[in-house]
């Protein structure tokens, strides 16, 4: 069997959402001879410390991509954004990383998307928004796909809009993602579909409006879990989440190249081929192996982090204000998991604030960007942090606290 690149992965890092640990995750792309794996967290890239970390020790015989799946908006003109604010549903959206000016890009906009864009309707989205106008202006150095069947394209191909309308909607996406039966039978469940050859009909559209406009079309699992048996873990997770009604097997899982191949051979076998292997490895061959600290970091894994991290544009970090330091960690909090939450009394949120008004943090900046609290360092003892011109033109940063960083400072 072929060697296959799998493109839409959500690691433990989606919070309440995801169940993928990346190490398993790795290993089994490993087992599978898989050539690439994307993760693509919503709204975040508190995956990719880790992945960098277990890709860069050579241990596995397989390509790390990092992405995220975010939450569009479409900004384009008033009609647009007045239709999404009535359907109170953002589009989804996969950003794949190509290269080192597109992990610069992408962290400004998963940084700009908590730190503004998810305020302005918290009531009705509460997710951090990606308006279309600011994708558009940032999109240097990344591949934009067209997501699940939430995403802007599907969504209309299962609308039956017209065909110069899905065209021109799918234009902007650099490919196209189709997805496996069962990932969408919920909407055949709900009679959103009339039946699962209606399904298959909507994917064989997406191919079709793939050949017309010379745009791969890729398949993926869009996996939440590794295998069918940790749908219980999910469906636990979802039901807490207050997701009301969870659909059954066999669910969003990573499959196994051959299952994956043989799910989607009611297109043909030629058809089958390009979206299962040739076109998702066409992809992962355009990306860079992306390097996103320098080689001589210290070793790091986001358990040794808080979880979801904490994230500021850059520049602000200089002077960040206690306005702004109370909005990010207010909306951080309202994303944490419950034993972080839970731990962060009023005296201690205070502190917290202090601190990060004051922007006495850490200090070890990677060429992407990135900057990390040295661990044991305590973040007083270091003087604010200086940016070179170009640094501040650049974009943005994610910072990301020791959970040890985290208890010391509160």
């Amino acid at each position: 069997m072929k060697r296959r690149t799998e493109l839409h992965i959500h690691s433990n890092m989606s919070v309440m959402d995801g169940l993928t640990d990346i190490k398993m995750l790795l290993e089994k792309a490993d087992r599978e001879n898989m050539y690439a794996v994307a993760i693509t967290d919503h709204g975040v890239c508190h995956g990719f410390p880790e992945l960098f970390r277990l890709i860069s020790g050579g241990k596995y015989n397989v390509r790390a991509i990092f992405g995220m799946e975010g939450y569009l908006l479409d900004d384009d003109s008033e009609e647009s954004l007045r239709k999404e604010f009535e359907s109170h549903k953002p589009y989804h959206i996969i950003i794949q990383v190509k290269n080192a000016t597109g992990l610069k890009n992408l962290y400004k906009i998963a940084s700009m998307s908590h730190m503004f864009y998810v305020m302005d309707q918290p009531i009705l989205f509460n997710v951090p928004l990606i308006p279309k106008s600011f994708l558009k202006a940032n999109r240097e150095g990344l591949i934009i796909g067209s997501a699940c069947e939430a995403g802007e394209f599907y969504r209309a191909v299962r609308k039956e809009k017209p065909l110069d309308e899905l065209l021109s909607i799918a234009e902007f996406y650099d490919y196209l993602e189709i997805q496996p039966l069962s990932n969408n039978k919920f909407l055949v469940n709900q009679s959103m579909v009339k039946d699962m050859d209606a399904l298959k009909a909507l994917n064989e559209k997406v191919c079709d409006i793939g050949k017309r406009l010379n745009k791969p079309v890729c398949a993926t699992s869009d996996a939440h879990y590794l295998e069918p048996c940790d749908s219980i873990a999910r469906k636990a997770v979802l039901l807490a989440k207050g997701v009301p009604k969870v659909e059954g097997e066999p669910g969003v899982y990573m499959r196994d190249t051959e299952e994956m191949y043989e799910e989607f051979l009611y297109l043909g076998e030629e058809k089958a081929n390009d979206v299962v292997f040739e076109n998702p490895n066409k992809i992962a061959r355009e990306i860079d192996d992306i390097k996103i600290a320098p080689p001589d970091f210290r070793k790091i894994t986001n358990r040794e982090f808080i979880p979801g991290g904490f994230i500021v544009p850059m520049g602000e970090l200089v002077y960040l204000g206690r306005e702004k330091a109370t909005e990010s960690l207010d909306n951080y909090l309202k994303r944490a998991p419950y034993d972080i939450k839970e731990s962060v009394t009023e005296e201690k949120r205070e502190r917290f604030i202090e601190l990060m008004a004051r922007a006495k943090v850490g200090m070890i900046k990677s060429d992407a960007g990135q900057l990390i609290v040295p661990k044991g360092q305590e973040a007083e003892s270091l003087g604010p942090v200086q940016y070179a011109e170009n640094d501040l033109k650049a974009g943005s940063l994610i910072t990301h606290f020791d959970r040890k960083m985290w208890e010391a400072l509160l």
